[in-house]
């Protein structure tokens, strides 16, 4: 009876608890017996991975062969696709022309004279178009070669026939202003008021950019509301005081609401583009 007391924690451990650390039980005057469970027998009879170890070290080799690989790959098609333009400016100096295009609205307008352009290998650096009324009007500043000027303006003019279509070189570079500002006028609509407010501007030495005007009808009422907005520049200083005395001055004999607001050295590059 004692030896089976003592034979049963074994078997019981062995059997209900396979998935244990092997166990160990000791008899009286007897060495430690070690009782090996069939789950960790097959673990250890496991043989090991078919496929061989890979050290760290070789692993961030084979990264960066591959990163270094990916690189030139680029590199390579970059200077494939920049051969033909860099052969093309090579071979002919190019310069800069502003192409207008007036005329009747209709779809298609812009696809067509793009066409015409990219054909005599121009690039449309800047544009810049609007519709008032039925007319539609464009202005586009392309890049292209000098001996293609003429080809390329008569290629546009046949690609939009009974469109006005007219260009200019543009000059290489632009200067700086040394003054800006914003002015955005509002008042009731009414005869010469563009005329008034811009030749208040022109007798104080500065041009106008960027001028908008529109007439809409007021929110309560039918009367028709007239806006200018634009950017007043100048390459000599200004005196600010004076010329916000001048808006004052034109306000009360106008009857309108004149807003300026002067930018400063950065934005005035920006406004001059």
């Amino acid at each position: 009876p004692t030896c089976g007391l003592r034979a049963l924690p074994e078997r019981c451990f062995s059997t209900a608890f396979g998935h244990l650390a092997p166990i160990t039980t000791t008899r009286p005057h007897q060495r430690p017996i070690q009782a090996t469970s069939a789950v960790a027998a097959r673990k250890t009879s496991s043989s090991a991975p078919p496929w061989p170890e890979i050290s760290a070290r070789s692993l961030l080799s084979r990264q960066r062969c591959k990163r270094q690989t990916l690189r030139a790959g680029n590199k390579m098609l970059a200077t494939r696709a920049l051969r033909p333009l860099a052969s093309l400016t090579a071979r002919r100096p190019l310069s800069q022309l502003v192409v207008s295009v007036v005329g009747p609205d209709r779809g298609g307008l812009v696809s067509s004279v793009t066409r015409a352009i990219a054909q005599h290998d121009g690039n449309v650096v800047e544009s810049s178009s609007f519709s008032i009324g039925p007319v539609f009007s464009m202005a586009m500043l392309v890049e292209a070669g000098a001996d293609q000027h003429a080809a390329l303006t008569n290629a546009v003019q046949s690609a939009v026939p009974g469109h006005s279509v007219s260009a200019h070189e543009a000059e290489e570079c632009v200067e700086a202003p040394a003054f800006a500002a914003a002015l955005d006028v509002s008042c009731a609509d009414g005869v010469g008021l563009i005329a008034r407010v811009t030749e208040f501007v022109a007798n104080e030495g500065l041009s106008l950019s960027k001028l908008e005007t529109k007439t809409e009808g007021a929110p309560h009422g039918g009367t028709q509301l007239f806006s200018l907005s634009g950017v007043m520049l100048s390459k000599d200083r200004v005196n600010e005081a004076k010329l916000a005395r001048g808006f004052k001055d034109l306000e009360l004999e106008m009857g309108v609401n004149i807003d300026m607001c002067v930018y400063d050295d950065a934005e005035a590059v920006k406004m001059a583009a």
